[in-house]
């Protein structure tokens, strides 16, 4: 697996320092917390690495090419906690990796889902893990002494198929904290490989804040999803999105009318006419022998326009 375990006697890569004055090796000697002078409120703050042991045998477990190594366990990466006897709050900024994760977790020890990405290959095999261990996907956390060390357990770390053990301890009241990294095998709960450490020194008393707000017993992180479209409450509809409708002129339809029009006369005409009805009124009025006598036709005049 490209694992080399310092608890199997094997030879361990020494740590990479990010302090000239700081050099720790594998076989380094812990320092015991000051408990007196901690409390759970001495995890508040912003804290970088500042040096790192065995992470050579960790990158190689990744898959991480045996050159990148150096650049690797130099890479920045700055945790903001936020922690009480429930639960913590974490900003994780890794720069170099576009890595930045903000989210809540809850001290229940119960399996919920893990904010950290999953890969999509993976090596996991279902059946072959302890009954109740959690899947792919989950995490959960639990204080092992509070209030200074806790753990996190991470199912299928990395696709690799097993399980990831990350143990926090405060040390030197508040001023550091040692992180711990070891492999399990899902079913047998056997170390595979590590561990490995990292030491992160305080950097600010600035706390992550607030992220936003979980569903019972899920971790959130810092990720921007569609909102749902809003669903009607009992007795009630959702209205349409009205869609702007272009104003398109359409020509006023042509009125037929119910009576047709009269068409105009020329004045000439409306003349004549006048001249043949005065003539039709006096042939009427004349004696009917007269009429005829003469045996005339009916006159017209007409009126010339000047």
């Amino acid at each position: 697996m490209g694992c080399t375990s310092s608890k199997a006697g094997q030879p361990a890569i020494a740590s990479v320092t990010m302090n000239e004055n700081t050099l720790l090796t594998a076989g380094a000697e812990k320092q015991p917390a000051d408990i007196t002078k901690t409390s759970v409120d001495s995890w508040s703050g912003e804290f970088g690495v500042d040096s790192r042991t065995n992470w050579g045998a960790w990158l190689a477990y990744l898959g991480v090419p045996e050159a990148a190594w150096e650049a690797a366990s130099k890479a920045p990466d700055f945790h903001k906690y936020q922690v009480s006897k429930e639960s913590f709050v974490m900003d994780h900024r890794i720069p170099g990796q576009n890595v930045h994760l903000h989210f809540k977790a809850l001290f229940d020890g119960e399996w919920h889902k893990c904010p950290y990405p999953q890969p999509t290959a993976t090596l996991w095999k279902e059946g072959e893990h302890k009954e109740g261990s959690g899947k792919p996907g989950e995490w959960r956390n639990k204080w092992l002494e509070f209030p200074i060390k806790f753990q996190t357990e991470i199912i299928n770390f990395a696709g690799k198929g097993n399980i990831v053990h990350m143990v926090r301890e405060l040390r030197d009241a508040g001023s550091s904290i040692n992180f711990e990294v070891t492999v399990v095998d899902p079913a047998t709960e056997a170390v595979i490989c590590g561990p490995f450490a990292t030491v992160f020194k305080r950097l600010s008393d600035d706390t992550p804040g607030e992220p936003p707000q979980p569903q019972a017993g899920e971790s959130i992180p810092l990720v921007e999803t569609p909102a749902e479209p809003p669903q009607p409450e009992a007795g009630e509809s959702i209205p349409l999105v009205e869609t702007p409708v272009p104003l398109v002129e359409t020509p006023a339809p042509v009125e037929t009318p119910i009576f047709p029009a009269e068409t105009p006369v020329p004045a000439e005409a409306k003349d004549e006419t006048v001249t043949e009805v005065a003539a039709l009124d006096e042939v009427k009025q004349a004696p009917p022998t007269m009429a005829a006598e003469q045996n005339l036709p009916i006159r017209k005049e007409r009126n010339v326009c000047c």
